[in-house]
Order: C-alpha cells, then sequence, then structure tokens
C-alpha cells in the first residue's frame, strides 16, 4: 500500500482558515488522495487527534489500520483550537460526584488527569514540535455563584480525592495572574498544559504515517456500504475496504453526511478566535504574565492565554448559523477590550472560527454504533485532553475490550430531538446565556 505523499498543498485543494497557528510555520505534509481501491483491517475516517491516537494506538499492537480525511491533518478543529489541555470538563467536580457518585467521579478525574499524560508521552515519544509546556490552567469566576461551585470542587479534590495540587486563588491572586480585575476568584491547576495545536496535529500525523500507516488526504468519504464482513469506504479517487470501521469525525461529522444518526447526536456550534499583534514587553508583563492557561465560568464561556509568539489569543462564541463573516468577530472583540481595555488601540492580526460538537449532558461519548463500528464525539471545546482519551479508548474497542469511561461510554447517548431545529433553539439558548451571564446566576 503506498504511503505517498507530497510537499505542498495542490491548487484547488479545500481552503485553510487563517488562523495564528499556520502563520510563520511549515506547512504539515500534504498527503496524497486515495487513487486506487485498498485493503486494510481498520479503517478510520478523520484525520484529527481523534483518528490519529486511534491510530497510533492500534500501531503500537501491530494492527493494520488507514484513515481517510477529505482535507488534511490539522484542518479542522484539531488545528484550530486554542492549545489548551486543560484538566477539568465542563461540569464542575462536586456536581459529578453528586451525579454519578464517587467511584465514577474519581474515573473521570483519573482519566483527564491521564490524557495531559498521554499528550506529554506522545511528544516524547515522537520528539513532536508543539510546544507542549505545563503551564497550568485558571478558571476565574465570573459570579458570586460560579465562585461557591469552585470552591466546593477544590474542597471535594483536597477532601475527597485527597488532591493537594489543585487550590483557590484569591482576587488579588487572580488579577496578578490574569493581568485584568474582571473575576472574583479562581480554580488553579498547574497540571494542564499548552500546545501548538497545528503543530501538534502534523506531528502527529507525521508520525503515524513513517510508523507505516497510511494517511489519504483530500479524500471525502462519500457513501459507507457493506459487502459481506466488510465496509465500502467510497471517495472520489477510490474505495478502501476494512472489516472494522471507527468514525472520529467529531463537529465536521455533518460534512459528508456519512452517518446521521451521529449527526443527529450532537449539535454543531461554531467557536470562534482572535489573536493580537505580539504584546509590547510592557503589556507582556501585566497580562499572563506567568503564561497561564484561562477558561472563566461564563455560560458563554471567553477563553485566553499568551502563544508561543506572544500573541494574546482571545476566544468565545461564534456564528450560530456556520457562516463567517465579519461580524462574527464583534462581540468577541468587544469582550476581549471589556477584560483588557489596554488592548483597546492593539491591532488584531488573526481571526477564524471552527466547528465544535456539544451534546445534551456536556460529555463526549465512545460506543458502538453497527457491526465492527465505533465512534467517538462530543468534545465540546474540552477536547484537546479528551480527544486523545477517547481516541485511546477507541483503539481498545477494536481489539475488543469496550470502553469503560463511565457517562462518556453511557448507552444512553441518543439523537437530539427535533435536531433539525438546532439554529433557532441555539439563538434562544444563546440569549438565555447571556442574560443569565448578565445576572451573575
Amino acid at each position: 500500500m503506498s504511503l505517498a505523499l507530497t510537499a505542498s498543498q495542490p491548487a484547488g485543494a479545500i481552503s485553510w482558515p487563517a488562523s495564528l497557528w499556520r502563520a510563520g510555520v511549515p506547512a504539515g505534509e500534504h498527503y496524497r488522495r486515495l487513487e486506487t481501491d485498498a485493503t486494510v483491517e481498520v479503517a478510520i475516517v478523520g484525520a484529527g487527534y481523534t483518528g490519529l491516537t486511534c491510530a497510533s494506538s492500534l500501531a503500537e499492537r501491530g494492527i493494520e489500520c488507514a484513515i481517510l480525511d477529505a482535507a488534511q491533518p490539522g484542518y479542522g478543529a484539531s488545528g484550530r483550537n486554542g492549545g489548551m489541555a486543560v484538566t477539568r470538563y465542563k461540569s464542575g467536580w462536586a456536581s459529578m460526584h453528586a451525579a454519578y457518585g464517587h467511584d465514577t467521579a474519581y474515573k473521570l478525574y483519573r482519566l483527564i488527569l491521564a490524557g495531559v499524560d498521554l499528550i506529554e508521552a506522545l511528544t516524547q515519544r515522537h520528539g513532536l514540535d508543539n510546544h507542549f509546556s505545563r503551564q497550568g490552567h485558571l478558571t476565574p469566576a465570573s459570579s458570586a455563584r460560579a465562585s461557591q461551585r469552585l470552591h466546593d470542587d477544590v474542597r471535594l479534590l483536597n477532601e475527597v480525592f485527597h488532591d493537594s495540587t489543585v487550590r483557590m486563588m484569591d482576587a488579588a491572586e487572580v488579577a496578578q495572574a490574569c493581568g485584568t480585575g474582571d473575576y472574583l476568584d479562581g480554580y488553579f491547576d498547574p497540571r494542564a498544559a499548552g500546545i501548538h495545536p497545528y503543530l501538534h496535529a502534523t506531528g502527529l500525523a507525521r508520525a503515524v504515517h513513517a510508523g507505516g500507516t497510511p494517511i489519504y488526504g483530500d479524500s471525502p468519504v462519500l457513501a459507507i456500504s457493506r459487502e459481506g464482513a466488510s465496509y465500502l469506504l467510497h471517495t472520489p479517487g477510490g474505495t478502501l475496504r476494512a472489516r472494522k470501521l471507527v468514525y472520529a469525525t467529531n463537529g465536521y461529522t455533518d460534512m459528508f453526511s456519512i452517518q446521521r444518526s451521529l449527526e443527529r447526536r450532537i449539535v454543531a456550534v461554531s467557536s470562534a478566535v482572535i489573536a493580537t499583534e505580539p504584546l509590547p514587553e510592557a503589556l507582556a508583563q501585566r497580562i499572563l504574565p506567568d503564561n497561564v492557561l484561562v477558561t472563566d465560568t461564563r455560560h458563554l464561556v471567553n477563553y485566553f492565554r499568551k502563544t508561543p509568539g506572544g500573541h494574546l489569543l482571545f476566544g468565545g462564541r461564534g456564528s450560530l448559523t456556520g457562516v463567517e463573516k465579519p461580524q462574527t468577530y464583534h462581540g468577541l472583540e468587544r469582550r476581549l477590550v471589556e477584560t483588557f481595555p489596554e488592548l483597546a488601540d492593539h491591532p488584531i492580526a488573526f481571526r477564524w472560527s471552527g466547528k465544535v460538537a456539544v451534546t445534551l449532558d456536556d460529555f463526549p461519548h465512545i460506543g458502538a454504533i453497527g457491526e465492527n463500528a465505533w465512534f467517538a464525539l462530543g468534545y465540546g471545546g474540552r477536547g484537546v485532553v479528551l480527544s486523545h482519551v477517547l481516541g485511546a479508548a477507541l483503539a481498545d474497542c477494536v481489539t475488543g475490550a469496550p470502553a469503560s469511561l463511565g457517562p462518556m461510554s453511557d448507552n444512553a447517548f441518543t439523537e437530539i430531538p427535533f435536531h433539525r431545529f438546532q439554529v433557532p433553539g441555539m439563538n434562544i439558548v444563546a440569549s438565555y446565556y447571556k442574560l443569565k451571564d448578565r445576572l451573575g446566576v
């Protein structure tokens, strides 16, 4: 089977977002599209973190697989995100402990810490030039109620899970760490890491490919059929036959509608990101002076960090329709200046967006979908770590060990009612969340 690739992107290929992460770094290898018929044991659809981690784990076990992607590694969320490998789920520890019990909550806690360790291990094993650094993650409280929930989380971790690493910062510490007095106090975990997401995706793809796993770029799966015990994945250039199938498409599951049941289990929303020109020294010493990663507690969440090149990256809600236009970024730019008034006249250098897959219970999910077929998706903005966790768990599923990831492997993960009304529904929810943020509840 050919492992051929070309050095640069050909004319007419799918267009890339104008993100900070692809600026000023070498372009990743351009993997040729599938041009013939081929056969493997496992076909993986999607060359993001989930699919690449699954492929890496399968290769370590000597299982032949191949990856098909409609674009190239790093095109989707894996190359566009904030590069923040955080150690929290969207739900807090105390609420998860109350909802699922001690054993399940503790398992979730161990899983997310192991996920950051896995990223570090992959970085070291493959010599990835992805700027991995344990910078620590701060969750600053935007309201008194959010502050109480964070205190409850720290207390549970300290007293029940016997984890003294996490601590609360008071208002003065948070103001010093962030460079803004916008928050009350905050939850800090030094084990969280920052990465360069595009270099991580392309570096991991390079390592997987060099290890013998074919990656076929520009090869959208247009249809999937069955022939005996095999799946046939039909692309514009050829057909890939496989006995087992993995869907690793997350927020881009609707790109070619090959698995409508999965499409209807998530809502793909747009997350927008802006990045300033590099901060001058005086501002760099005041804004995030210790380079912590920040995700606030607003319902319409904002996250920010400094990048390896000294830019300030600031992310939040994008277009609800997924159609990108200049107005998409106006609210985000206003929020940036509200948080850091000294940046009112500092130029914005980059604006881009990408899709985030949201589920009803705010957890990603992994499971079987048909005979010898599995999926993992729905990271809801926490995918840097959790895509690696679920990607490795997918490899376990393929080899006959069902995933045991608490609510993330819950069989109750069903289609969302009235899914076709998602856009008007999201507008209503966004307005509701905006009101709750304004009222501090």
